[in-house]
């Protein structure tokens, strides 16, 4: 470590020095990948340099886009950054928006929090096939909506439980069970299946 590096590589070795040590919280890995971002201006490049996967590069350099209630809301842990950049994009945001009603983002982010992936996901197809319709209605809709599902047991090893919990601490999903519901459907829809 000297004192001639650039900001960004030292930002780089703490990150890599980080990650064998204690968990870096979110934000902090947010702070560090956004310095490298703006050092090489592009993801190959960050991503080499962090060795975080291409899909968190974006999450992490995506947050500096978000309005300052929601990212606010993610340090305080009332939402996680995935279902905060979901919210905004339903809302169609973009930072040069000045009359962007936040407040309603801010409330979707909380309501989208509480759903499973299958229930997100269905939300935005309703918003896209029905752009006149009130986001909120369309949650509430989603969230009455019978379902038919089918229950079963599966048995999992500890390290397994374990990560599965670290998920729903992650995402601040309510219950393991509903983490691991999110998990199954996030794996189908990568497999196409």
């Amino acid at each position: 470590y000297k004192n001639t590096m650039e900001s960004w590589e030292k930002k780089t070795m703490s990150i890599q020095a980080n990650l064998y040590q204690e968990p870096m919280q979110q934000i902090d890995k947010v702070n560090a990948v956004t310095v490298v971002y703006n050092h090489f201006g592009n993801i190959k490049d960050t991503v080499r340099a962090t060795g975080f996967s291409d899909s968190t590069v974006r999450r992490y350099v995506n947050m500096a886009r978000l309005p300052e209630q929601l990212q606010t809301a993610i340090k305080i842990g009332d939402i996680s950054l995935r279902i905060a950049l979901y919210a905004v994009d339903l809302y169609g945001y973009d930072s040069n928006m000045p009359d962007a009603d936040i407040n309603a983002m801010l409330e979707t982010a909380k309501a989208m929090q509480k759903l499973a992936s299958k229930q997100r996901k269905y939300v935005k197809e309703t918003i896209q096939r029905y752009p006149d319709q009130k986001i909120p209605d369309i949650i509430e809709s989603v969230k009455s909506k019978q379902h038919s599902a089918h229950e079963f047991t599966v048995t999992v090893e500890s390290d397994t439980y374990e990560r599965i919990d670290a998920f729903k601490k992650k995402e601040r999903i309510n219950t393991v069970p509903l983490a691991a519901v999110d998990l199954i459907h996030d794996g189908l829809d990568s497999n196409e299946v």
